[in-house]
């Protein structure tokens, strides 16, 4: 397994999750077919009208894992936008517990 960094996370205008790792591209991510898939550099949710976002950190998360073998994490050097306190604290907590880099 492969560790990427993920340097950014937000919520965009069309209310889907979004993730930009820091070096690595996922351009046939959507061969998953787990609803994630991969835009100017970064990956994002289906908009979220089924499901919440820490479902959809998992759900991306387990996409990467499955067609590219890598395992993204998150660092204090992530850049969180448009992500209240009490949704960042659960993607950490999630992150943490998915494994340990």
């Amino acid at each position: 397994m492969k560790n990427e960094l993920i340097s950014r996370i937000w919520v965009d205008k069309s209310n889907r999750l979004c993730i930009q790792p820091e070096k690595a591209t996922f351009e046939l991510i959507y061969r998953s077919a787990m609803g994630v898939q991969w835009e100017n550099n970064y990956l994002y949710s289906q908009i979220m009208r089924s499901g919440s976002p820490i479902e959809w950190f998992r759900q991306i998360l387990r996409a990467v894992e499955v067609e590219y073998g890598h395992y993204l994490y998150i660092t204090e050097k992530t850049e969180w936008e448009n992500i209240d306190v009490s949704l960042k604290g659960l993607i950490e907590a999630e992150s943490k517990s998915h494994h340990t880099v």
